[in-house]
């Protein structure tokens, strides 16, 4: 659970990152990421499709 908390929590700064990378262009949904797991397996988020997701954006210095 701890895996999936840390993957989802970093979704807000995958998106932007994503989103600068294809000129601005937004992906449809929170479902159509991928990201690294802590064990640097890739991992769909449409996995979790029909799972309620928490989503926390952090920043820190």
């Amino acid at each position: 659970m701890l895996k999936v908390l840390a993957v989802v929590a970093l979704v807000g700064l995958v998106c932007s990152a994503v989103a600068d990378a294809n000129g601005g262009t937004r992906a449809k949904s929170f479902f159509d990421f991928s990201v690294k797991s802590l064990d640097g397996k890739d991992v769909a988020l449409s996995k979790y499709k029909g799972d309620v997701c928490l989503v926390v954006n952090v920043a820190s210095y």
